[in-house]
């Protein structure tokens, strides 16, 4: 909680996403969620798509996904 804290207003940001395998812990997804609320963040997680490696490559699909639609784009000006 206290990294995520500091990672986020030194970023200025008011939303925090939480991902990875240690967030099928629902002890510790419940615990940060509280915490960070709290803090006055808005907290975010999986809804869809598992926490683990399974969202691993859908994360690498849409960012190769945004690159081909930005080279597309580039083309076209």
């Amino acid at each position: 909680v206290e990294i995520a804290v500091v990672v986020a207003r030194k970023a200025a940001k008011k939303q925090i996403v939480l991902s990875g395998g240690c967030f099928q812990n629902k002890y510790l997804t419940e615990y940060m969620i509280e915490r960070l609320s709290q803090e006055g963040f808005s907290v975010y997680t999986h809804q869809l798509v598992p926490p683990n490696d399974g969202c691993i490559s859908l994360g690498q699909a849409v960012i190769v996904g945004h690159k081909l639609k930005e080279k597309r784009l580039s083309r076209k000006s």
